[in-house]
């Protein structure tokens, strides 16, 4: 059996309050009118940490209709509905923010803006001219965007060139706050220093994915960037230019996804994303000393590997959301 049911909720710190009155309020409002709130209670004396997960801009594609009308020049439905959330979340992050200045928080604040992951090309994001989209490992589905703002900043107006990872965020968040991140065990490097006066990053290395299982591998050294084993996947202009149909009901994107053709021998990818961050010329052929140097910080990332021990989730009836009104609960684990 698969449940659909609501998964909105209040958190009161001791105890989980089930949202039931909002059907019909985008959900982008809601989150803006609740950090409102909090902003507007908030003891100016104190710290005050704001993270807003918005669900915009993600599938299901909704928005209330004035926001996409401000597009009559875009044809493509999806396409055209993506630009009416971006919107509806671009006036929310303002109406927080000037709650923010209201209270006179913001002097003395920090605002990140930042994203998880590429666009999917059948959902109205896009991400040309990178290559690939969400669910690949080239630059399309990995590459994300984001920008650091505030009063703080010693250095404003530019474009960070360094290396910086989803998981620098953390330490960089406790290095702000006046945090011991030398007292950290983790993979983040705190990056707040290097942002504030555009400093050398300290990070000169990531990997993509490390899958002994599948051996697909996808790496990043520099301006370097090695990928083992990694489907194919292309360029995707945007509408009109593109010549995909990207609301043909009989192309099935994640079918393509899931089955773009994986060759029996592994395919080696080798790029200098500095140079070429579109991935349009693999080195791999011409660049055998790279390579192989490549090859060498593959083999020492792969020793700190830790293998997926989750595996699937046991199904169990206690989850039946018939049997807690309607919603999903934490209650029954």
């Amino acid at each position: 059996k698969s449940w659909t049911a609501l998964d909105f909720h209040y958190d009161h710190g001791d105890e989980y309050t089930n949202v039931m009155d909002m059907n019909g309020t985008y959900s982008a409002h809601v989150f803006a009118n609740q950090a409102i709130n909090i902003i507007n209670q908030q003891d100016v004396s104190k710290p005050l940490y704001l993270y807003m997960p918005f669900q915009s801009v993600h599938g299901p594609l909704q928005v209330p209709p004035e926001y996409p009308d401000k597009y009559p020049n875009i044809k493509d439905k999806n396409r055209k509905t993506f630009a009416g959330m971006v919107s509806a979340l671009d006036e929310a992050v303002g109406n927080v923010t000037d709650a923010w200045k209201k209270r006179g928080l913001f002097n003395n604040s920090v605002i990140i803006f930042t994203t998880d992951n590429g666009g999917l090309v059948h959902a109205g994001g896009n991400n040309y001219p990178l290559r690939g989209q969400k669910f690949t490992l080239w630059e399309g589905g990995t590459r994300g965007v984001a920008f650091v703002s505030g009063p703080l900043l010693n250095k404003t107006g530019y474009v960070y060139p360094g290396l910086v990872h989803a998981v620098d965020w953390y330490p960089t968040l406790v290095e702000l706050a006046g945090g011991a991140v030398q007292d950290l065990d983790i993979d983040g490097f705190p990056m707040w220093s290097h942002f504030s006066n555009n400093v050398t990053s300290p990070r000169t290395s990531f990997p993509y994915l490390i899958d002994n299982e599948t051996k697909t591998f996808a790496i990043r050294v520099g301006a370097w960037k090695l990928m083992i084993g990694v489907k194919n996947n292309s360029w995707y202009p945007p509408p009109p230019e593109s010549t995909v149909d990207f609301t043909d009901n009989d192309h099935n994107f994640d079918e393509e996804l899931a089955n773009t053709a994986k060759p029996k021998k592994p395919i080696v990818h080798l790029f200098n994303v500095d140079d070429d961050p579109t991935e349009h010329n693999d080195l791999a052929k011409s660049q055998p000393e790279q390579l192989a140097t490549m090859m060498k910080h593959l083999e020492d990332m792969k020793h700190p590997y830790v293998p997926d021990l989750c595996g699937p989730l046991p199904r169990t009836s206690k989850a039946d959301t018939d049997m807690h009104g309607g919603v999903y609960t934490h209650g029954w684990c």
